[in-house]
């Protein structure tokens, strides 16, 4: 983990309309995720899938690392990979720089108390942190 350390991290916490608050506790998903070293932007939003370059528009040249807590990019019909593909380069951050942590399906469509969800949510986003330091560019935006 010697090299690419200079990098900051962003973190989007959708909430899905609202639905993913019944069970987690979004509060504590903000304070983990600004807590984390390199995370230099944290943001909680309602429904990314509407308008993400313009809810997103002061991460542009900001981070150079995403991370999305919310839905899964392979079950949203309204913010699929092809979607997001288009963010990323929006943002100008690599794919290979990119990770979701799914609460939605593996959290809150699964679980029924809200500190356990709570518990598991936390769990995938730091899970999802870390596996982000882990990545390399795989692409170099001219």
């Amino acid at each position: 983990m010697s090299e690419n350390r200079n990098f900051a991290i962003g973190v989007v916490l959708c909430t899905c309309g609202g639905a993913l608050e019944e069970k987690i506790d979004f509060s504590r998903l903000e304070e983990l995720a600004s807590s984390l070293p390199e995370v230099v932007k944290v943001l909680k939003v309602k429904d990314l899938c509407k308008a993400p370059e313009e809810k997103l528009k002061d991460f542009k040249g900001e981070v150079t690392h995403l991370l999305i807590a919310g839905c899964s990019e392979r079950s949203s019909l309204n913010f699929n990979e092809d979607r997001i593909q288009k963010l990323l380069h929006y943002l100008e951050i690599d794919p290979a720089l990119f990770e979701v942590a799914n609460l939605r399906e593996q959290c809150a469509l699964v679980h029924e108390d809200p500190e356990a969800t709570t518990q598991k949510a936390l769990d995938l986003l730091l899970m999802a942190y870390e596996k982000l330091k882990t990545n390399r560019k795989a692409h170099v935006f001219k």
